[in-house]
């Protein structure tokens, strides 16, 4: 200890001394840095709150040891302070162990061991953040070594993106003891491994498609020759699209003809035309102006090279769906000029409103009131701000269950520090939401929005809402005209996620399409060409 923690200590317990045990303050010192101003002013705060009702409760006689009897006779004290020394003797060894964990090398996060304080940590972690997994609160508070404030900050960066705070994937994979990609176990363990190795080629035999990620490398070989040997490109260009695009031949296609038709390269004379239009007739899945650029690509000396290509960007496009996707966004109900009711008259009143022009178009607004924010600058302070305090609210919480030791007054402390911080929840989510739609006001285009920036709920969200809009500005056609883009959005390719994977595309184009849309990925974004079947 400090020379001047020790002071700003002693200070403390010859303020309380009167009306405070001094084991007590002691202990509360303990978990503080009393060196620090702001740590010395939140421990003061503490001890205030404890001796401002001290006259009171002794008044009423209340003994406080659990024990029964007067808190004034002889056993009673020596129990009392039996238990104060206790307590005071176990927070002084855990200040201890924190202050030696903060000056020497720190464990592994992965660890299993588990002290009793941390145990009690994680508890308090688990009663404040529910829906996270006990082992993931575990990691990432060893993670950051035991510091409290850190670790509601990831978590609640989470929460704030509708996510729940999981390990990552490579600590999983890594204590799986059937991974193919842990370490050498022996002959034991190689065998397991070619046994896995088979296995998972079996089943992705039978599902007809391997993930990127369970792809061996004499497959990816395959695939990138495959192309290679039907494009005018060498095996390096298409095997380097092929590692950036994840392991997909289809995407990697896609991606080499987009970096083409970005150069201006399309078909000129009328074979190339012709050839173009027939395979846009025989692949209506495929954007058309694609083939205008593959005919141009495709080797010649190979007659059924451009076909084949074309059946693999189809494929892609038409990959069945292999589970319902679940999003939660709130969708408006239809009014009632768009409701058949069974009769002539409803009908035609049906048609008429879908032939009308609609409502304009949608703007921005939060569901929860939040302070008026005009610019996307505003909005984020606001978030930013609302952030910074819910934080606040959930250390105080935990900081208060750490000292409450059964003590009623303190953990009515805390449920009033967990009520303040749910109740900004919905705030903090409403600032967010605001932030998002004025962000992508900035460069939205009556065809088009950009999505860059925003979280997944959010994309989903404006997603759907601006293609309605939209759909009503083209007067309800059943489809878009020919000679139009459609509405385009751009969700990304994922240069900058994390894993480098786009998270936006996928559960957008799942969301309208749920919604009834007609939708065509491309790399990077996706276009809205009018209602799915011609509805």
């Amino acid at each position: 200890m400090s020379d001047l923690q020790a002071k700003q200590r002693q200070l403390l317990i010859d303020e309380y001394r009167a009306s405070v045990e001094e084991s007590l303050i002691i202990s509360i010192c303990n978990d503080y840095e009393l060196q620090k101003p702001k740590e010395f002013a939140n421990a003061k705060n503490v001890l205030d709150s404890i001796a401002q009702n001290v006259a009171c409760e002794e008044a009423t006689g209340f003994n406080p040891d659990g024990f029964g009897g007067d808190a004034s006779s002889g056993d009673g004290g020596d129990n009392l302070d039996s238990a104060s020394v206790s307590l005071t003797q176990s927070r002084t060894l855990d200040g201890r162990s924190k202050s030696i964990s903060g000056t020497t090398q720190s464990s592994d996060p992965t660890s299993s061991s588990t002290t009793p304080s941390e145990a009690n940590d994680l508890h308090i972690l688990a009663e404040l953040f529910p829906d996270t997994d006990a082992k993931a609160l575990a990691y990432l508070l060893k993670k950051y070594k035991g510091d409290y404030d850190s670790t509601i900050d990831e978590l609640l960066r989470f929460q704030d993106r509708g996510e729940v705070y999981t390990i990552p994937k490579g600590i999983d994979s890594f204590f799986c003891p059937d991974d193919e990609d842990g370490p050498n176990r022996g002959k034991k363990g190689k065998k397991n491994k070619n046994k896995n190795k088979n296995k998972n080629k079996n089943k992705n035999k039978q599902n007809g498609q391997a993930s990127s990620s369970s792809k061996s490398e004499e497959t990816c070989v395959e695939e990138v020759m495959f192309l290679s040997d039907r494009l005018y490109a060498t095996y390096d260009q298409i095997s380097e699209l092929y590692q950036e695009n994840g392991q997909s031949q289809a995407c990697t296609l896609l991606a080499h003809l987009q970096n083409l038709q970005d150069l201006g390269l399309k078909a000129q004379d009328e074979e190339s035309l012709k050839t173009a239009k027939a395979l846009a007739s025989k692949y209506r899945r495929v954007p058309n102006d694609l083939f205008s650029v593959l005919v141009q690509v495709a080797r010649q000396e190979l007659p059924d090279g451009a076909n084949e290509l074309a059946l693999i960007i189809d494929r892609h496009f038409s990959k069945p769906k292999l589970q319902k996707l679940d999003i939660h966004y709130t969708l408006s109900p239809l009014s009632d000029q768009y409701v058949f009711d069974g009769t002539d008259k409803g009908l035609a009143a049906s048609k008429k409103a879908f032939a009308a022009p609609a409502a304009p178009a949608w703007t921005p607004a939060p569901s929860v009131p939040i302070p008026d924010a005009r610019t996307y600058q505003e909005a984020r302070a606001v978030s930013q701000d609302l952030h910074e305090k819910r934080r606040e609210a959930y250390s105080k919480a935990v900081s208060l269950a750490r000292r409450s030791k059964g003590n009623p007054l303190l953990r009515a402390g805390v449920a009033v520090y967990l009520e303040q911080a749910h109740g900004m929840r919905d705030s903090v989510a409403a600032a967010n939401s605001r932030a998002a739609d004025l962000l992508v006001a900035q460069t939205r285009l009556p065809n088009r929005i950009d999505l860059h920036g925003v979280t997944v709920q959010d994309a989903v969200r404006i997603s759907v809402q601006e293609v309605r809009a939209w759909w009503d500005r083209e007067n309800g056609r059943r489809r878009v005209v020919a000679g139009t883009t459609g509405f385009t959005i751009i969700t990304g390719k994922g240069l900058h996620s994390s894993n480098g994977v786009a998270k936006l595309r996928a559960p957008v184009i799942k969301a309208l399409q749920e919604d009834g849309w007609d939708v065509a990925a491309e790399a990077g974004m996706c276009t809205v060409l009018g209602r799915a079947g011609g509805r």
